[in-house]
C-alpha cells in the first residue's frame, strides 16, 4: 500500500506533544493501563459497512478493559506524519504501524481482519507490542453479527490471557466470588424453605395431636369409667336356665327329654374373686315299662357352691368392641346338699365336678350381660350323669 506525501503546514508536533500529555492524564487514561492504538479494520468479501462499524466498536470496547485507547483523531494525525516521513519503499503496513507507535510512543497496536465468503466469516486479531506479534483467529459458519461480537470478545481474552494474567486472574476471582455468593444465597434460600416446611409439618403434627387429644377427651372417659367401675366396684350376677338351653344324658344311650331348673346368684368382689350359689332340679320326663326305662325317677337336685375369678379388658385401645369392655370368668363348683336319683329309685349324695366359663359385656355404666357355658358331672359310685347348659345372665355394679 502506497500513500502520497502531502506537504502541508500544521501544528502536528505540538498536537502530538499535547496528546501524549493528555493520554497520560486521568482525563484520557486510567492509572495503570498501558496505551494502545487500533489500526483500521481490514475486510475482504461482501461485508456491510454497518457490520464492520459494529465489530470495530466491539473490539474497541473489549480492549478498553485492558488498555487506554488512543483517540481516533490523534491516531489519524500520527498516521499521516508516518506516511510523510517514510520513503516509498519503506511504507509497508508493518513499517507504518511501527512508525505510528514510535510517533505516539505507544507499545501496543491491534488490528482486526474480516474475511467473508458464502455466509461464513473468519475473524483474525493481531497484537503487535514492538517485541513480538501475536495473532488469534476463528472461523464461524453462517454467524450473524451478534455471534461475531461474542467471538471477538473471546479472541481478545485469548490473545491477552498471558500478557494480562493479573487482570484475567482478578476477573476469574471476581467471577468465582460472585458464583460462591450466589451459591451461598441459594443455599440460604433452600435452608429457609426447609425451615418453613419443618415449621408447617410441626404445626400440622401439633394440630393432629390436639385433635386426637380432643377426640379422646370426648370418647374415652366413658370407657375408662367402665374400666374403673369394673375394677374397683363389686358386682352381683344372676342367671337362670329359663333363658337358655341344656343338654345331658343319664347314660350313654339316653336320648330322652329332661326338665331343668337351674338358678345361680353370685358376687364378684373388688379383687376379681367371686363366689356364688346354685340351686338345681334336673329330672327325666319320660317313663317306661322297667326301672331302667323310667327316667322320671332319675335326676339331680339340691344346692352347690361356685368359685370364680374374673379376667377383664383394662386398655381401651385393645377392646374387641368399641366402648364395651369384655370380661372372661372361669370357675368351678363344690356340692353342698346335692342328691342324685338313679334307676332303682334310690338316692344318694352326689359328687360334683364342673367347668364354668362366662363372657361378660359391659353395656352401660352399671350393667353387664353374661353369656354362660357350664359343664357339670354328677356321680355316685358307678352312676354318672353329664349336663351342659347355655344360659344368659345379667350383672349389676355397685
Amino acid at each position: 500500500m502506497k500513500y502520497s506525501h502531502l506537504k502541508k503546514i500544521s501544528f502536528l508536533p505540538l498536537l502530538i506533544i499535547l496528546s501524549i500529555l493528555l493520554l497520560s492524564s486521568p482525563l484520557f487514561g486510567q492509572s495503570g493501563k498501558p496505551k494502545a492504538i487500533i489500526i483500521d479494520t481490514g475486510s475482504l468479501g461482501e461485508i456491510s459497512k454497518t457490520r464492520i462499524k459494529i465489530l470495530d466498536k466491539t473490539l474497541e470496547s473489549k480492549l478498553d478493559d485492558y488498555f487506554s485507547i488512543v483517540p481516533k483523531e490523534i491516531y489519524e494525525e500520527a498516521k499521516e506524519e508516518a506516511f510523510q516521513e517514510l520513503e516509498d519503499d519503506e511504507c509497508t503496513e508493518d513499517q507504518c504501524i511501527m512508525k505510528i507507535q514510535e510517533i505516539l510512543q505507544v507499545e501496543n497496536a491491534f488490528k482486526m481482519e474480516l474475511t467473508y465468503e458464502d455466509g461464513d466469516t473468519q475473524i483474525s486479531i493481531t497484537w503487535n507490542n514492538q517485541e513480538e506479534k501475536r495473532v488469534v483467529e476463528d472461523y464461524c459458519e453462517g454467524c450473524k453479527t451478534k455471534k461475531l461480537r461474542g467471538t471477538i470478545g473471546r479472541l481478545v481474552e485469548e490473545l491477552l490471557g498471558e500478557g494480562n494474567s493479573t487482570k484475567e486472574d482478578e476477573r476469574i476471582a471476581e467471577e468465582k466470588r460472585r458464583k460462591e455468593a450466589q451459591k451461598e444465597a441459594d443455599l440460604e434460600n433452600e435452608r429457609q424453605k426447609l425451615a418453613e416446611e419443618k415449621r408447617k409439618v410441626d404445626a400440622e403434627r401439633r394440630r393432629i395431636v390436639a385433635e386426637k387429644t380432643k377426640t379422646e377427651t370426648k370418647t374415652i372417659p366413658k370407657t375408662r369409667n367402665y374400666v374403673s367401675s369394673n375394677s374397683e366396684r363389686m358386682r352381683v350376677r344372676f342367671d337362670s336356665s329359663f333363658v337358655g338351653n341344656h343338654e345331658g344324658k343319664f347314660n350313654a344311650w339316653d336320648e330322652t327329654e329332661k326338665s331343668l331348673n337351674l338358678m345361680t346368684i353370685s358376687m364378684v368382689f373388688k379383687n376379681n374373686f367371686g363366689v356364688g350359689i346354685s340351686t338345681i332340679n334336673w329330672a327325666g320326663t319320660t317313663s317306661g315299662g322297667t326301672s331302667w326305662e323310667d327316667f322320671q325317677n332319675w335326676g339331680v337336685s339340691g344346692n352347690f357352691l361356685n368359685g370364680y375369678y374374673v379376667f377383664e379388658e383394662t386398655n381401651p385401645n385393645t377392646y374387641w368392641i368399641d366402648d364395651m369392655p369384655l370380661s372372661l370368668t372361669l370357675g368351678t363348683s363344690y356340692p353342698l346338699s346335692l342328691e342324685i336319683k338313679y334307676w332303682s329309685g334310690g338316692t344318694a349324695e352326689a359328687n360334683l365336678g364342673s367347668q364354668l366359663i362366662s363372657i361378660g359385656a359391659t353395656v352401660a355404666d352399671d350393667f353387664e350381660i353374661i353369656f354362660n357355658r357350664n359343664y357339670y358331672h354328677f356321680n355316685y359310685e358307678s352312676t354318672a350323669y353329664d349336663l351342659t347348659t347355655h344360659t344368659l345372665g345379667i350383672g349389676y355394679f355397685f
